[in-house]
């Protein structure tokens, strides 16, 4: 049987700070992955590509169907993230990317 005791305030604490401690390393891990990512021409293509695919660039709403414009806004919501992570990771990486995209259209 587990050692585990609900009443032991002092272990859920500990718990939680190991938890918080985690998810602030990932997070570090995650921004530093996307400098890398957006450090490079091909990186930015990718990150193009993904946030194109998730639709932040294009409105998600679909008449007359509201499970199908739920699933679209689902994966824009998705795009978004990536984007507010680059913005904080990279944002003058984010510039070159949209700049880099421009002069292939023109």
């Amino acid at each position: 049987m587990s050692e585990y005791d609900i009443n032991d305030l002092a272990d859920e604490e500990a718990r939680e700070t190991g938890a918080q401690a985690l998810e602030a390393q990932e997070l570090r891990w995650e921004i530093s992955d996307l400098v890398w990512l957006m450090g490079s021409k091909r990186g930015r293509r990718v990150v193009w590509r993904l946030l194109k695919n998730a639709g932040v660039y294009r409105l998600s709403y679909t008449q007359g169907d509201a499970m199908h414009t739920a699933f679209l806004e689902g994966q824009r919501n998705g795009g978004q993230r990536l984007i507010a992570l680059i913005m904080e990771a990279a944002p003058s990486d984010y510039a070159l990317m949209v700049q880099e995209r421009t002069n292939v259209r023109s």
